[in-house]
């Protein structure tokens, strides 16, 4: 059974949205394969990472790569959600971002959970029991 949930949830300030497949695995549940791809180019990255850097891991590990502009973009969103940071470096053409790791990959997973539970318990308050049988398995 394929259901899709779309949490929007509150979270510092911040606005967290996701799209959770319960028939994926891992980070797959909520991002899509080049995002879950650039977050780990990002989160390996010792010394931060240019956007063609992380373009460029990603359409290595890609049968149908995406455009560096797809990659861009998702790397904003992942900015603006508080995952990773960025700071401007000048360079020949203008100013370039060199990403860092804000959230690391144990944090961002368990802030994943964190808001879809508190999400769900907001609407099901009455299911508190269940979370807590869940978690002691």
């Amino acid at each position: 059974m394929i259901m899709y949930m779309n949490i929007k949830k509150r979270v510092k300030n911040e606005m967290s949205t996701f799209l959770l497949d319960p028939t994926e695995e891992g980070l797959r549940k909520i991002h899509r394969d080049y995002e879950v791809l650039a977050l780990h180019a990002v989160w390996n990255s010792s010394g931060g990472i240019l956007s063609r850097e992380i373009w460029n891991e990603v359409r290595k590990q890609m049968e149908n790569p995406v455009s560096r502009s797809t990659i861009i973009k998702f790397l904003q969103e992942a900015t603006d959600r508080g995952i990773i940071r960025y700071d401007l470096e000048t360079c020949k053409g203008g100013h370039r971002r060199r990403y860092y790791t804000e959230m690391n990959e144990e944090e961002y997973r368990e802030h994943i959970v964190r808001v879809v539970l508190e999400s769900l318990l907001d609407d099901f308050p009455e299911t508190k029991e269940v979370v807590q049988e869940i978690a002691q398995d």
